[in-house]
């Protein structure tokens, strides 16, 4: 792709995402809530919000630690929407977007592997690079500002809220929030 060809990443829209799973291998674990919030560049005004709680497939595991983490009960769990409706209003989203989160890629290869078992298209984006919080906040870790970049250490260096954290809706604000501080 020539240069003119590609679009200009400092206009394109950004889509943070934040997913909240029963585990961590997604052969195996189900995505039950999913938050993302686009944003404008160059201001990183939000544009648009979702958040959705979704049901898991039916052959998913439940990690107790997982679940212990997000705090999503199974009363939700059965009020949720299937999964193939929750990616095909974040694609709607994503489309020409870039994607940004904080350790970004878990989400995404969650979000692409479901999209597949649904026979879902993956979006067009602007790049197929991600934006990951965690990996630009690694120079606090060199000059030894920080111990660790976890999203919470994040938080609590930049003074950002984190009443509610560990649910989709939260930690996607608190990413953007992070994120806004680390381009500052």
């Amino acid at each position: 792709m020539s240069d003119k060809q590609r679009p200009d990443l400092t206009t394109v829209p950004i889509v943070f995402i934040d997913i909240e799973t029963t585990g961590l291998d997604p052969r195996q674990h189900a995505i039950i809530e999913l938050a993302a919030i686009k944003v404008k560049q160059p201001d990183l005004q939000a544009e648009h919000f979702l958040d959705v709680v979704i049901r898991p497939r039916e052959d998913s595991v439940f990690d107790p630690a997982a679940m212990e983490v997000n705090k999503i009960s199974m009363s939700e769990l059965e009020k949720g929407i299937k999964i193939k409706e929750a990616l095909e209003a974040l694609f709607v989203i994503c489309e020409g977007a870039i994607i940004g989160g904080h350790n970004t890629q878990f989400d995404w290869n969650f979000i692409t592997y479901n999209a597949e078992l649904v026979s879902l298209p993956k979006p067009k984006l602007a790049t197929y690079r991600l934006i990951d919080t965690a990996g630009i906040s690694w120079p606090l870790i060199v000059k030894k500002v920080l111990k660790n970049n976890g999203l919470q250490d994040l938080c609590e260096h930049f003074n950002i809220d984190q009443k509610g954290a560990h649910r989709a809706s939260t930690d996607v604000r608190m990413t953007l929030e992070v994120y806004k501080k680390l381009v500052a």
